[in-house]
């Protein structure tokens, strides 16, 4: 076994102590106080979370994604696809992840909805990958008018993939862009070279804001369990506040400070994603119980309200339907994988050589 030297431990005591020190400072300048937590409010809320699964061959890639909203009703959509070898591709996995996540979330009656992850994180701008083919993609299509009548055809869809939600029978890959209607769009908005790969990646991104922006209709809250923001301290937020509860109380106390950070949105053809465009983030840092973990909220309501409403769904410091939802998305992970080799186990042996891991020479 690695044993540790001497001058690594001194190196990882330093760390610590710089960034005691940094903090201690910054406490000195800044008028900070942490709040004492509203009254609990109870609400009707569910929580939404999703889960992948993914299998790389040197041919294919064949992943599963589904995302479930747990509340009074559990409402779940999943999907078995497979995707060709291209540009992306974990990004984009999560992407329909997320954007069935979203779905499945606009289709809950629950008066509010939890979400885990950020929805900062969500608008501030597109994938890297979005940005370097937008301009080509302008060169060699009417994207206006394709993203207007692409959008009319997503309201259509959103009508039907609720049917199969409220009725259980949402197991299908609901992607427009990768559906027989895409060759159709495709070709009637091309004016110039044909770039099909980038368009129809192009156009799941669409379907990931169209999704954002339904639920952004509703009453939502993420939470977000792990994060590396620097709102108030530059030895990073999470740190900062537990060494100003320790400098207040002397202990780390519930509360919480609530913030209105600066989001920068930039969203490919936003007039056409009107909540999105007018998102207004309320964000805070907050502890339901004393030494528990402090959570960052981000909130299209008021934060206080929002706080009284998770205060009566908290066990233990975290909101019991996202503990739900996990527990749930994390079931059907499970079943899904076993699908997708099940799946695989019967394909046509003639196509075997194309099922080969890249992988398979070191595992």
């Amino acid at each position: 076994m690695w044993r540790l030297s001497d001058d690594i431990l001194l190196e990882f005591k330093k760390t610590l102590e710089d960034s005691y020190k940094i903090a201690e400072l910054e406490l000195r300048r800044k008028k900070l106080y942490w709040n004492e937590l509203p009254e609990p409010k109870e609400c009707d809320a569910c929580g939404v979370d999703g889960s992948i699964g993914v299998e790389k061959f040197v041919g294919a890639v064949f992943y599963a994604t589904s995302a479930v909203a747990v509340g009074k009703e559990i409402l779940e959509i999943h999907e078995i696809t497979a995707l060709k070898p291209y540009m992306h591709i974990d990004e984009r996995i999560r992407l329909h992840m997320q954007i069935n996540e979203y779905r499945i979330a606009s289709f809950s009656k629950s008066e509010l909805l939890l979400l885990d992850g950020t929805l900062s994180g969500a608008v501030v701008r597109p994938p890297a990958y979005i940005k370097e083919n937008l301009k080509e993609l302008e060169k060699n299509y009417d994207l206006d008018g394709l993203v207007s009548e692409y959008l009319r055809a997503l309201d259509a869809l959103q009508f039907e993939i609720k049917k199969d939600v409220t009725t259980g029978k949402a197991r299908k890959s609901y992607l427009l862009a990768r559906s027989e209607h895409f060759r159709e769009f495709e070709r009637s908005y091309r004016t110039g070279k044909n770039l099909s790969d980038d368009l129809a990646i192009f156009l799941e991104y669409i379907e990931y804001l169209h999704s954002l922006n339904n639920l952004l209709g509703k009453k939502v809250v993420f939470v977000a369990k792990s994060y590396y923001t620097k709102n108030f301290s530059e030895v990073g937020d999470a740190a900062f506040l537990e060494i100003l509860c320790r400098s207040l109380f002397g202990r780390s106390k519930a509360g919480y400070v609530e913030f209105y950070p600066e989001i920068k949105k930039s969203v490919p053809f936003s007039d056409k994603f009107e909540k999105i465009k007018d998102l207004l983030i309320n964000s805070a840092y907050v502890r339901f119980c004393d030494d528990a973990n402090i959570l960052l909220i981000e909130t299209n309501q008021k934060v206080d309200e929002i706080i009284s409403n998770l205060r009566s769904l908290e066990v233990e410091g975290y909101p019991l339907p996202l503990i739900n939802a996990h527990n749930y998305a994390k079931i059907k992970r499970s079943e899904l994988k076993a699908m997708i080799r099940a799946l695989i186990n019967a394909s046509d042996p003639e196509y075997s050589f194309l099922l080969r891991r890249f992988r398979e020479v070191v595992d």
